[in-house]
């Protein structure tokens, strides 16, 4: 029987797991809260018994998320690489402000968008990334530099809204009050602007929709020629589509050689 990610499993869902293993309700909540402070193994739930952590390491794994470089700038600002369970490897950005700590996360290994300005498009597709993954980033770099991030900026490795799903499930899992409780206003998700995908967010019914999203340069000639994904659509689809409910943010991006006019980058 292949293990299932634990980790990645929203409330609702994990209450179901514990209770087809027969045990009580409660314990859905003990493992959650464990689950968010980033332990890596079911050993390290202290409160539950040996018997309750066996049964859990039989029916489930987690996804493990490993520093293995950082960088760290005169500004205090610090570049992570991840190694995943896979042997496959992500990147996050630290960033210290005023008014707290930010973290720029990956929500895939590769991209397959290929845009012009992007390096990580470059180096082809891999996989996405778990919801525990996404997680996990976060949860690592707290550890590695003793702070608390208030702030989360889905803008690094891959395009968030290719992996829907798992993204949502992050955000569900991310601003639970149980976990790490970030809100919904303090996440931006960064889009090279998948159509669909922004109307199927901004239609959800529960507060993961307000959230900013910024798509890549304003005008339709200059963004064919940045973005360059066969279905790509037009900002002037994307932007009534976003409107529907999201708060909506603007990236002004300057790429040279790739926009043919100076009004294209403003």
């Amino acid at each position: 029987m292949e293990k299932l990610d634990i980790k990645s499993m929203t409330m609702d869902v994990l209450k179901k797991e514990i209770s087809l293993l027969k045990l009580p309700k409660f314990r859905a909540m003990q493992v959650f809260r464990w689950l968010q402070r980033g332990v890596t193994h079911f050993d390290e739930m202290t409160d539950l018994s040996k018997e309750t952590r066996a049964q859990l390491e039989k029916h489930y794994w987690i996804p493990s998320v490993k520093v293995v470089q950082k960088r760290t700038s005169k500004d205090g600002t610090v570049k992570f690489l991840f190694r995943l369970f896979d042997g496959e490897y992500v990147e996050a950005v630290l960033m210290r402000y005023h008014y707290g700590i930010s973290i720029c996360i990956s929500t895939q290994v590769g991209c397959k968008m290929n845009c012009s300005f992007c390096a990580t498009g470059k180096s082809g597709f891999s996989r996405d990334l778990l919801p525990s993954e996404m997680l996990g980033q976060i949860q690592a770099a707290q550890a590695e530099e003793a702070v608390r991030v208030s702030n989360i900026v889905l803008m690094g490795m891959g395009e968030p809204l290719d992996n829907y799903e798992n993204v949502l499930r992050f955000l569900e899992l991310v601003s639970h009050p149980d976990g790490m409780n970030i809100g919904m206003r303090h996440i931006s998700l960064s889009t090279c602007g998948i159509v669909d995908k922004i109307y199927a967010l901004a239609e959800k019914s529960r507060q993961t929709s307000r959230k900013w999203l910024k798509a890549y340069a304003q005008r339709a000639y200059g963004r064919a020629l940045c973005v360059l994904w066969q279905d790509r659509g037009t900002l002037s689809h994307t932007l009534p589509g976003a409107c529907l409910g999201c708060r909506l943010g603007r990236v002004r991006t300057i790429a040279t050689g790739n926009l043919p006019r100076p009004w294209t980058a403003q």
